[in-house]
């Protein structure tokens, strides 16, 4: 079945992809100081954070309407959707720019680097595209070409600026942009080639796009700020230390967060063609394999919560050592996030992102209030266990809707 060969090829690609980072994490540890490691967390966690602006949504939106417009239709319909992102990076520049005075003295970081940020966003969107358009096509393997490709680029351009050229912090942020940018001219070589561009503009699939977004930006910035936005406070009331320490449990929590990145990519047209199905049966088999996902989730985390302190043992300086307890939340909120993963795409399908970012948007106002009251009494670890509580939060409150929305058989999925 194509769900579970997809789903080991997207997870032996993001196990590969993922392995290189923790194969560089005993060298970052020992060769930067947790404060350098915190201004190359923050940089790159504020070109995470304003992805979604940039996107706007069109990666999920193209993802949606490939499976419903014609085939002979879908090149225009990506042509014009891709104007919003070209758009969205040009106010970005210009706001960053005007605003780099401010922006570098409250995250700490050099001004000529906040003004990068917005490019280094951009830089980002063609490949998610690629792999979008791949995903839903059944191209596994060149999904996973993409993403190897700019894993094992990384890698290499790492180690020559950061280790052998010591440029410090600065040669892992240039070793990100070298990789980004390879795959963006790749990206682009592809879209010509497989006849993707057209100058054809639909502007009503523009508009609809715009919609689409607008409740998805929402939903995508408020989900970013919910898992990043907790570096960004611990800068504000710590410092960059503790960011640095902060971000090694992250880093090892990716190990967690590959695994479900993986299920999602071979989830999502799996369900999208079984809700296309529309039959009873099919709401039967999504419903028997939701279940058997939840239990595969639930022995992962504990595996993983077992493995968390031999790992730090051998991968993590005792400099980083202080943010095993984080890890520990961080994992459990990964592990609700997982659950979300299963039904928030019920809301994509149905195109009501809108509901969806009132969810999420009120669910970072949790974050954001939990993790301020939790880091000032247990410092870095009160941000992993606010993200933990509102990731529970968020499950609950998805599920809740997307079976009101779009009711399953979750009972008689079970009895069978």
């Amino acid at each position: 079945m194509k769900l579970g060969r997809n789903f080991v090829i997207y997870l032996a690609s993001s196990i590969a992809a993922g392995a290189l980072p923790l194969v560089l994490m005993p060298f970052l540890t020992h060769a930067l100081a947790p404060g350098e490691y915190g201004v190359m967390v923050t940089v790159t966690t504020v070109v995470a954070l304003i992805g979604p602006l940039v996107n706007w949504a069109t990666t999920a939106y193209i993802g949606v309407q490939y499976f419903k417009v014609p085939a002979e239709l879908f090149p225009s319909t990506l042509s014009s959707v891709l104007i919003l992102p070209i758009v969205n990076v040009a106010v970005l520049l210009a706001v960053f720019l005007l605003a780099r005075g401010p922006m570098s003295a409250w995250l700490d970081i050099p001004p000529a680097w906040v003004a990068i940020i917005p490019v280094m966003s951009l830089l980002l969107f063609l490949p998610l595209m690629a792999q979008t358009i791949l995903a839903m096509r059944d191209r596994a393997i060149g999904f996973a070409a993409i993403e190897i490709s700019g894993a094992a680029i990384n890698f290499v351009m790492t180690i020559a600026f950061v280790l052998w050229l010591g440029w410090g912090w600065e040669g892992r942020i240039v070793a990100a942009i070298v990789a980004s940018t390879t795959l963006t001219a790749i990206a682009l070589i592809w879209f010509v080639r497989r006849g993707f561009l057209r100058r054809h503009f639909m502007d009503d699939v523009f508009r609809d796009a715009l919609r689409f977004g607008a409740g998805g930006v929402a939903h995508d910035l408020a989900n970013n700020a919910l898992r990043l936005g907790d570096r960004l406070l611990i800068v504000t009331l710590v410092g960059q230390a503790a960011v640095g320490t902060y971000a090694v449990a992250v880093q090892w929590t990716t190990i967690m967060l590959t695994v479900l990145t993986a299920f999602n990519r071979a989830w999502v047209p799996f369900l999208f063609r079984s809700l296309a199905d529309d039959t009873p049966a099919a709401r039967q088999r999504i419903v028997r394999y939701t279940y058997l996902v939840w239990l595969g989730l639930l022995a992962f985390w504990l595996l993983f919560t077992l493995a968390t302190p031999i790992g730090y043992n051998l991968l993590v300086d005792q400099r980083y050592h202080g943010s095993i307890g984080a890890a520990f939340w961080l994992s459990l909120g990964l592990f609700f996030n997982g659950i979300y993963l299963t039904v928030v795409n019920y809301l994509f399908y149905l195109k009501k992102t809108h509901i969806l970012a009132c969810v999420t948007v009120c669910n970072l106002i949790l974050n954001m209030s939990l993790a301020y009251g939790l880091i000032g009494i247990y410092g870095s670890v009160g941000a992993a266990l606010a993200f933990a509580v509102t990731a529970f939060v968020v499950m609950v409150l998805t599920f809740g809707i997307s079976q009101r929305l779009y009711p399953m058989p979750w009972l008689r999925g079970l009895a069978r």
